[in-house]
């Protein structure tokens, strides 16, 4: 057993655009954000019984309204205290990678016990920027929600580093393929690129139990990639162990090795605000 134990994965669609429609629209999209925040940080506490000891969320397209000292970041931080009975610290930085650096930040403080990560990448301004890039082709939209037993030890089932941004995608496959080769696991989890970009990732080695890349079905969802591979592994033989990868567009990485609790609860949900018009489709 690793460190890690993860005792529930879901994630859930949001689409593009995000949030409901009011005489402030930022006003009425964070206030959505932070009801689908509260809402599966309850969800999947009731259903692991298990209440984390710390929240955390993390994002690579947070809005500084949301971050920033006021009423939209009292809004967000009000409905998950409420909900989990802890305030939550918003991080706003490593971009997809920041529930792994949360990992190392948590195992290097000796840090034990439940914790939560949220890996909220819903943007409540509508940027169109963040709806496709050349770098990542098609976006994807939506909220994972981790709840992960921290063990002793735990810090040698994590490794993040950062290298320059022209090197970053060699250098994170060599990465894996270093890691994996020290933790085998059942499942090996990627991040979803485009075409041309995942035939370069995946030709340079091969990593033994690679889920499928599924871009074509959700974009590039940023820190929740890894994490929906994972779920949707488990629709066959639930894997008791798994590695999960994710990179960051300026040459941060992040893997874990973690094992999934017999009982974990492992969802994927649509929300009725998914954008039909994206390459997303419901399962």
């Amino acid at each position: 057993m690793t460190g890690l134990v993860l005792r529930a994965a879901t994630y859930r669609r949001s689409g593009y655009p995000f949030g409901g429609v009011s005489a402030s629209p930022l006003a009425g999209a964070v206030s959505d954000l932070a009801r689908l925040l509260a809402q599966d940080a309850r969800e999947a506490m009731t259903a692991t019984g298990v209440a984390p000891d710390h929240v955390f969320v993390t994002s690579t397209i947070m809005s500084p309204r949301v971050t920033e000292p006021g009423p939209e970041q009292h809004a967000v931080t009000r409905a998950l205290a409420e909900a989990t009975g802890c305030t939550p610290l918003l991080i706003n930085a490593y971009e997809c990678t920041g529930w792994g650096y949360i990992l190392r930040h948590v195992t290097h403080l000796g840090i034990t016990g439940p914790i939560m990560i949220l890996i909220q990448d819903c943007d409540v301004h509508n940027f169109t920027f963040w709806r496709r890039n050349d770098a990542w082709g098609n976006s994807g939209f939506g909220i994972t929600t981790l709840i992960i037993d921290v063990g002793a030890g735990a810090a040698a089932d994590v490794s993040v580093d950062a290298v320059p941004k022209a090197g970053a995608l060699r250098n994170f496959r060599k990465a894996l393929g270093v890691f994996t080769a020290a933790k085998p696991a059942q499942v090996v989890s990627t991040p979803f690129f485009p075409e041309a970009t995942r035939k370069g990732f995946r030709a340079t080695s091969h990593l033994p139990n690679e889920c499928a890349d599924r871009h074509g079905e959700y974009g590039h969802s940023f820190g929740s990639d890894p994490w929906i591979g994972l779920i949707e592994a488990c629709a066959g033989a639930r894997p008791a162990t798994a590695i999960v990868g994710s990179l960051a567009l300026n040459g941060y990485h992040a893997i874990a090795h973690i094992t999934l609790s017999p009982n974990a609860v492992i969802e994927l949900h649509n929300s009725a605000a998914a954008d039909k018009t994206s390459p997303q489709t419901a399962i």
